[in-house]
């Protein structure tokens, strides 16, 4: 699908479920919310947020794009500071209160 004004979200999860005791589990495994915003079908990195890699797994990020430039701010977090998906597009629409 292609955005042509507005902001896109791309949503990756990676989930392990499994059966114990009759019942099914779900654990996250990895994450990546990557965000942009569109304006007359061009798009621009906004944010991003990543689990951790393999060589460090605990550590997550959180990338912000600067809008004129595109360079990446990295933040670190640990999981339990790793913000959900409504948190994300809160935080996106104070970034953008006009984008609809």
């Amino acid at each position: 699908m292609v955005c042509r004004g507005g902001v896109e979200i791309d949503v990756r999860k990676l989930l392990d479920a499994r059966v114990r005791a009759g019942r099914v589990e779900v654990r996250g495994l990895k994450y990546n919310y990557h965000a942009r915003i569109f304006s007359g079908g061009a798009g621009r990195n906004v944010l991003r947020y990543d689990s951790g890699h393999a060589h460090t797994p605990k550590v997550y990020h959180r990338h912000e794009y600067e809008l004129d430039t595109g360079r990446d701010r990295l933040t670190t977090m640990t999981r339990e500071e790793y913000p959900v998906l409504s948190e994300i597009v809160d935080e996106l629409a104070s970034m953008f209160p006009n984008a609809r």
